[in-house]
């Protein structure tokens, strides 16, 4: 699962991989659509799981918080 292009940070562990929102919008998409499963989209995009689990919570975070606000309009 080492990425030569991504290196190494100063502690030796893999860098960051940084997405882009709509980067993360697809990852959060994938599984719904059955496009992939948690350990082939942890493999297409290089992350590790709890980035996956912490993508889909803060998009179910952001989805309940913009239903509820439009339910007060």
């Amino acid at each position: 699962m080492s990425d030569p292009i991504r290196g190494l940070d100063k502690a030796g562990r893999r860098s960051k991989r940084f997405l882009s929102p709509s980067e993360k919008y697809e990852i959060w998409l994938q599984p719904i659509r059955r496009e992939a499963t948690m350990a082939e989209a942890t493999a297409q995009w290089q992350v590790d799981r709890p980035t996956i689990m912490r993508i889909r919570t803060v998009a179910k975070e952001g989805a309940l918080a913009a239903l509820a606000s439009r339910a007060r309009v």
